[in-house]
């Protein structure tokens, strides 16, 4: 029974996850389209060697991606979440191969830098150093992201404003 009962599981997330991608990938676009966010660019992002890329077709990348998705924490709003959202789910379970397909899928490198900043310097480092995203960027908005922090009166955090790459 149980092992039945496992292939009608598996079953359902290998359908179910590449459905749900899409829902996020159309969610993106239509915001984009309705101007509600800036599209972000087209780049390919290169998960590091020690780091398997998620592929939805293989049983256990599937339940991992549902999983991240329906987190009984942070569930995603299917109806308004964006591939952005989900490399902020990423972010918060400190899951860089889940981050990096975010990116791959349509995030915004900007704002899941933005996020990592305050919440997670590993996972911030990595954005800037393994995948070149550059801290001195813009946001959605068009706004520089530096100055939008500032701006907020936001407490930034020593260790970024002592980057080299940093042009504050």
């Amino acid at each position: 029974m149980g092992h039945r009962l496992s292939k009608v599981f598996t079953s359902y997330e290998q359908k179910e996850a590449p459905v749900t991608l899409n829902t996020l990938r159309n969610n993106l676009t239509r915001a984009v389209q309705a101007g509600l966010v800036q599209a972000p660019p087209s780049f390919t992002y290169t998960p590091a060697s020690h780091i398997k890329y998620p592929d939805l077709n293989n049983r256990r990348d599937a339940k991992e991606f549902m999983n991240l998705v329906a987190n009984k924490y942070t569930y995603l709003d299917l109806e308004r979440a964006t591939p952005t959202d989900l490399g902020l789910q990423a972010i918060s379970e400190n899951s860089e191969r889940w981050v990096v397909f975010a990116l791959n899928n349509g995030a915004d490198p900007v704002r899941l830098l933005e996020v990592s900043i305050y919440t997670n310097k590993t996972m911030a480092t990595t954005l800037m150093d393994t995948y070149h995203i550059n801290p001195n960027g813009n946001l959605a908005n068009g706004k520089p992201m530096l100055l939008d922090l500032q701006s907020y009166g936001a407490e930034i955090p020593e260790w970024f404003l002592n980057r080299s790459d940093v042009n504050w």
